[in-house]
């Protein structure tokens, strides 16, 4: 999970703002114990029809034990 031992909190609506560019995933199925996205189900890489103003944000608990934010530029609805 891009370096973070867990997640602490996910957003939707894209909470963070908005990504710009293509939305690669959509449609995207997690259990949570996946260590690379490519782990999830899905309807493929750039096969979506999503907007930028539903991108999804994780927040994640650092090394250090202090919460830091990284955003997730993908519309998914692996928070479900």
């Amino acid at each position: 999970m891009a370096g973070y031992p867990r997640a602490v909190q996910a957003f939707t609506g894209a909470h963070f703002g908005k990504a710009n560019g293509s939305v690669p995933l959509d449609y995207l199925h997690c259990t949570g114990n996946e260590t690379n996205i490519d782990n999830c189900s899905s309807d493929g890489w750039y096969r979506t029809n999503c907007y930028h103003s539903q991108d999804a944000g994780v927040a994640c608990l650092s090394s250090k034990r202090s919460h830091t934010v990284e955003e997730v530029p993908f519309s998914a609805s692996w928070y479900n």
